[in-house]
C-alpha cells in the first residue's frame, strides 16, 4: 500500500483582534462549543386578570468551549506546527480584553463567525505538572457596533453650524441674504455659500439653508417646538417633528386600575408600568396590584 497524507481538519478556530491585525489559531480544538441563545421576556402580574408575558428583543448569543494551550506540538491533537507558547497565547488574549475592544471568533466549517466580547478567560497553569500545558476555558459573547450619524457641514466663512440650531436668521459670512417669514434663504450666484436660513412661522421653527449649491434647501414648518433641518451639499431637508402629547403631572387612582392600564391610557404604553411604580413606590407601597383608590400619583415624563 502505498503511503498517503493526512488531510487538514476543515474545522479551525480562530480568535483575531483590530480588525485581523492580530490572529490566534487555538493549537488543539476544543472538542464542542456551548452556544447559549436567549430572548428577553418580562412578565407582569395584573390584579384580576393573571400573569402576562410582554416579549422583548432578542438578546446576544454567548459560546463558551474549554481546550488547552500545549507547551510542544504533538501530531495526536495540536493541528498545526509553529503555535506560540502556552504562557503567549494566555497574554494575549488578557491584553485583547484589557483593551476594552471587541475581537472576533471564527470557526471554520461552521456558521460562526462573530464580533464578541471575552467575559471570562480561566486557566491553570500547574494543572498539566511539568508538561508546561496551559488548560483554559473562555465565555465569549456576541458584540453588536452601534454608530450614531452625525450630520455637520459648514455655512459660508466655513463656520460650522449643527443641524437643528435654533439660533434665529443669519448670514453665516460671504454674501447672501437671509429672508424671513416663509423659511426661504438667497443664495449666491454660482455655487456660492447660501444664507442661514429663515425663521419659519409658528413656534419659533428655525430652518438651516444648504450649501453649496446657491439655493437654500431648508424647508419652514409651522408648529410649537419643531425644527426644519436644511441639508447640506443639496440633499432634501429634513424635519423633525415634536411630539404633542402632553402628559400630566398627577393622576388620581380609580377603581378597577391597574399600574399597565394607567401606563398605557396616560403614557400610551403599557410597559412604563414600572416607571410608575418606582416614582410612586412610597404610595403605592410593596403590593402594586393593590392601589390605593383616590390617591394622587406623579407621572412620569411630565412637563412642568
Amino acid at each position: 500500500m502505498g503511503g498517503g497524507r493526512l488531510m487538514a481538519n476543515p474545522v479551525q478556530f480562530w480568535l483575531s483582534y483590530d480588525n485581523g491585525a492580530e490572529k490566534l489559531r487555538l493549537p488543539v480544538n476544543p472538542p464542542s462549543v456551548e452556544i447559549s441563545s436567549s430572548h428577553g421576556y418580562h412578565d407582569v402580574n395584573i390584579s384580576k386578570l393573571g400573569e402576562f408575558t410582554v416579549i422583548g428583543e432578542s438578546e446576544l448569543d454567548g459560546y463558551t468551549f474549554e481546550s488547552f494551550f500545549p507547551a510542544a506540538y504533538n501530531p495526536s491533537y495540536c493541528e498545526y506546527e509553529g503555535f506560540p507558547s502556552p504562557r503567549e497565547c494566555i497574554d494575549m488574549l488578557r491584553r485583547w480584553r484589557s483593551s476594552r475592544n471587541p475581537v472576533r471568533l471564527t470557526v471554520t466549517g461552521s456558521e460562526i463567525n462573530a464580533a464578541v466580547t471575552i467575559r471570562e478567560l480561566d486557566f491553570d497553569e500547574v494543572a498539566h505538572g511539568r508538561s508546561g500545558d496551559i488548560p483554559f476555558s473562555i465565555t465569549l459573547k456576541q458584540f453588536k457596533f452601534v454608530s450614531f450619524r452625525t450630520t455637520s457641514g459648514t455655512l459660508g466663512s466655513s463656520v460650522p453650524r449643527p443641524v437643528g440650531d435654533t439660533g434665529g436668521t443669519s448670514n453665516a459670512g460671504g454674501s447672501g441674504g437671509g429672508g424671513t417669514g416663509g423659511g426661504g434663504s438667497g443664495g449666491t450666484g454660482g455655487g456660492g455659500s447660501a444664507s442661514g436660513g429663515g425663521t419659519a412661522a409658528g413656534g419659533g421653527s428655525a430652518v438651516i439653508g444648504g450649501v453649496g449649491t446657491g439655493l437654500s434647501q431648508g424647508a419652514s414648518i409651522a408648529g410649537s417646538g419643531s425644527i426644519g433641518a436644511g441639508a447640506f451639499g443639496g440633499g432634501l431637508s429634513v424635519a423633525a417633528r415634536a411630539n404633542t402629547k402632553v402628559v400630566p403631572k398627577t393622576y388620581v387612582i380609580k377603581r378597577g386600575d391597574t399600574l399597565w392600564k394607567i401606563a398605557a391610557s396616560v403614557l400610551g404604553d403599557g410597559s412604563k408600568w414600572i416607571e410608575i411604580y418606582n416614582l410612586n413606590r412610597t404610595i403605592i407601597g410593596l403590593n402594586m396590584n393593590d392601589l390605593p383608590v383616590g390617591r394622587t400619583i406623579r407621572m412620569p415624563g411630565a412637563v412642568g
